[in-house]
């Protein structure tokens, strides 16, 4: 059972590292459904949009910046499922030895249209001034993160001989 999220098949803007390892998964659990197929092993991944857990609170919504650039989405991106829900569908998954479970369901017609939708989404995202000042200003607050917290260089004296 793998746990990989909606950020598998949408952009993943403002948390690019955090959309590729989903991606990762996606890959990971169709490589082995295909590898594993002949030992009859069954491979379920699991595919999440927001789930109202501590690190969505302290991550997304105590964060103004995060918040603004979720306000700039089509309000349907942004339903919210509960662990119950999550743990229910994954229940669910393997019971019935699916290959896949999306939560949200409304992500399952994305999912299966990526090719299409997601091209337009971007298109509509990189065009959209709000989007970029946010993401300009959630990078430029990540590299004072990154200057702040940077080793700061030591002067040592010469040792005289």
């Amino acid at each position: 059972m793998l746990i990989s999220s909606v950020f598998a098949f949408v952009n993943g803007m403002g948390t690019i590292p955090y959309a590729m390892s989903k991606a990762a998964v996606e890959q990971l659990g169709r490589g082995l459904l295909v590898e594993l197929a002949d030992h009859e092993v069954s491979i379920l991944t699991a595919y999440f949009s927001l789930v109202q857990t501590d690190m969505i609170t302290r991550g997304v919504d105590e964060d103004p910046m995060v918040m603004e650039l979720l306000g700039t989405l089509p309000k349907p991106m942004l339903k919210r499922i509960t662990p119950a829900v999550a743990a229910s569908a994954i229940a669910d998954g393997l019971e019935h030895r699916s290959s896949r479970v999306i939560r949200p369901a409304l992500w399952r017609p994305v999912s299966a249209l990526r090719g299409l939708v997601g091209p337009a989404l971007d298109a509509r995202f990189s065009a959209d001034r709000r989007i970029l000042d946010v993401l300009a200003r959630l990078d430029a607050r990540g590299v004072a993160l990154s200057n702040s917290e940077a080793p700061r260089p030591t002067t040592r004296k010469k040792a005289r001989a």
